[in-house]
């Protein structure tokens, strides 16, 4: 299916085969199933959409504990892991896949200045942690390559109560409509930066579009965090 708008490129909804984890109000949100559901969609969508001769270069930015990386290790990318939280240093240098397949950089994502050495950028699970001007930044320094996304987006009306004090609604000078969202002191959280924005799902495909990817493929049907909804992206300028 295709929708075109007179003012963006064409988007694509792609379907992934795998339902999502239904959470129980009652019970503590599955993590596990959740990771399990992310780490399937992302296999697939490697071997599906980005199969091809071993050997070509992917960067994951803001890899964490690598365990995406090294998916994509296995299906034949040479990849380079970087992340700049001191507690996945140990575990995103300790890879169970060949060392020539696979690298780790210490470095904070914002000043890494080598994405023109790669042909596929990888930002799983980061880009709602940054900044609103960070993520137009790191987007735009990926312009030319593949990027595959999966992040959070913001819904106010999926929000749990009990998370909702952490958003502010806003609409930004450049007209995107999202959130600011009070950032955590934790592993799995931001990087110095204790606010970070959220974009409703409208405004990330407009912002993707103005900053000139003219292929936005779009996995259906999103599937949902313990935020709200959340999705897959595959981008090509």
């Amino acid at each position: 299916m295709t929708m075109t708008y007179p003012t963006e490129p064409a988007v694509e909804l792609l379907p992934v085969p795998f339902p999502d984890v239904a959470p129980d109000p009652a019970q503590p949100f599955p993590v596990l199933e959740h990771l399990s559901l992310r780490l399937k969609t992302y296999r697939h969508l490697l071997a599906t959409q980005l199969a091809g001769p071993a050997g070509r270069r992917l960067l994951d930015l803001g890899s964490g504990p690598g365990h995406f990386a090294r998916i994509a290790a296995r299906q034949g990318f040479t990849v380079t892991a970087v992340d700049a939280r001191e507690p996945w240093t140990l575990t995103g240098q300790s890879s169970k896949v060949p060392s020539r397949d696979y690298a780790f950089v210490r470095q904070d994502l914002r000043t890494f200045d080598r994405i023109d050495d790669f042909d596929v950028v990888a930002l799983i699970g980061v880009l709602y942690h940054l900044t609103l001007e960070d993520q137009l930044a790191v987007l735009a320094r990926c312009a030319g390559k593949t990027v595959i996304i999966d992040t959070e987006l913001f819904d106010e009306a999926a929000l749990p109560p009990d998370r909702r004090h952490r958003f502010t609604r806003r609409v930004t000078p450049q007209g995107y409509i999202g959130a600011d969202c009070v950032e955590r002191d934790a592993v799995y959280s931001s990087h110095l930066n204790p606010t970070s924005f959220w974009f409703e799902e409208a405004s990330l495909t407009r912002c993707l579009a103005d900053l000139g990817y003219t292929s936005i493929k779009i996995a259906e049907p999103a599937y949902r965090s313990a935020f709200g909804p959340r999705r897959w992206y595959l981008l090509h300028a």
